[in-house]
């Protein structure tokens, strides 16, 4: 199959790597010719990840207008079967309205916010769900095209397959992404410190709760000889100057390290945990847990579906309970042990030759069908 697959940048910090790692597995047999499309601010330390059997096609930053019939060209030039989209809506839309079948995969509606971003200040709560109120309209009539006008969606867990049933009233299947890039794989050698150490891995932005977090980790019991690692991307300036002014000494936080270092950090501590509250799949979960690190998480979107609860990690209904869960296992050896090769074994399941092949099938069945409609907006 001669595949396209749109995404917004060539970044390889958790799950905005998916797309990459996804071109990568399909492009990985003879079967498929893949075109990985992103927008030209990437750095040559970048595209070497990719392999060479990729082609890699830049997206011009230009006005919407100008960008948009610019793609709408290329798409209907070219001779794909198929096209995959990951980006937002402006490289969306052109591939949407082409002559080519357009697939696109969802990752969940973050709403609110305002309030997110505004968490400290309590006073203006009134306000910022006032602000929210129409924010979350104008977030919800911008994702519904994905659901209108793809031939199919592809969501990444169960979760978001409801969530898309619910908000936007249309069916989609669920195919997991992979745990661990080929080349992030843990070494058999442990070199674990012995101070306990807990890591947690993803952007520094409210909504992924590295305050609550903190938080947490300064009300255990001091005897606990342990310290936090926050390993984040993309930091919002303010909220990471706030985790820095909340953090105590054993807290220490690590921007936009690379894969190398990432895996060295992982091999280093002791278990995960985080306290995002969109977790629509949890990527670097599974990441820590493919070296033998088992997870706490608030019971948030798909948390149970990387965490199996109980066996290779715990899900907490409350700050109290996560509490409550972060001190057993950092106290517990025989647990962490036990919860930390039992997930390791989960996460073998999941694999981005798996994933690849569960598209290709998705694929296939698309242009197997003898006609298909443009937008299914104007099927309802």
């Amino acid at each position: 199959m001669n595949i396209a697959i749109l995404a917004d940048s060539l970044n390889t910090h958790s799950g905005s790597r998916a797309p990459i790692e996804l071109a990568k597995a399909l492009a990985s047999t003879n079967r498929n010719n893949v075109t990985l499309y992103i927008r030209n601010n990437y750095s040559q330390k970048n595209r070497s990840l990719l392999p060479n059997r990729i082609k890699l096609k830049l997206i011009e930053r230009k006005s919407f207008f100008k960008t948009f019939f610019s793609l709408l060209r290329d798409f209907n030039a070219e001779n794909y079967d198929i096209m995959c989209s990951n980006a937002t809506l402006s490289v969306f839309l052109p591939a949407a309205l082409s002559n080519k079948p357009l697939i696109t995969t969802y990752h969940g509606t973050q709403w609110n916010v305002w309030e997110n971003k505004f968490f400290k200040n309590k006073n203006l709560r009134l306000l910022l769900h006032f602000m929210d109120f129409f924010t979350n309209i104008f977030i919800w009539i911008k994702t519904c095209p994905i659901f209108l006008f793809s031939k199919k969606v592809i969501t990444i867990s169960k979760y978001t397959t409801q969530e898309g049933k619910s908000y936007y009233l249309r069916p989609s299947q669920h195919v997991y992404w992979g745990a661990a890039p080929n080349g992030f794989k843990p070494s058999s050698k442990s070199t674990q410190n012995t101070k306990l150490t807990v890591i947690s891995v993803s952007r520094i932005t409210p909504y992924k709760g590295f305050h609550q977090l903190i938080n947490i980790f300064r009300a255990i019991d001091p005897q606990i000889n342990a310290r936090l690692i926050i390993v984040g991307s993309q930091p919002q300036k303010n909220y990471l100057n706030y985790l820095k002014k909340i953090s105590p000494k054993n807290v220490q936080i690590i921007i936009d390290p690379p894969d190398k270092t990432l895996a060295s950090l992982y091999k280093k501590s002791h278990l995960y945990a985080t306290c995002d509250q969109y977790l629509f799949f949890g990527m670097p979960i599974l990441e820590a847990a493919s070296f033998k690190l088992p997870a706490i998480a608030l019971n948030y979107a798909a948390a149970k579906e990387v965490i199996k609860n109980k066996q290779t990690g715990f899900v907490a209904n409350n700050l109290d309970e996560f509490k409550k869960y972060l001190e057993l296992l950092l106290t517990d050896q025989k647990l962490r042990t036990s919860m930390g090769s039992r997930a390791c074994l989960f996460a073998k399941k999941f694999t981005w030759e798996k994933t690849a092949q569960e598209y290709e099938k998705i694929f296939k069945n698309l242009l197997q069908k003898k006609t298909w409609t443009l937008p299914l907006l104007l099927n309802l």
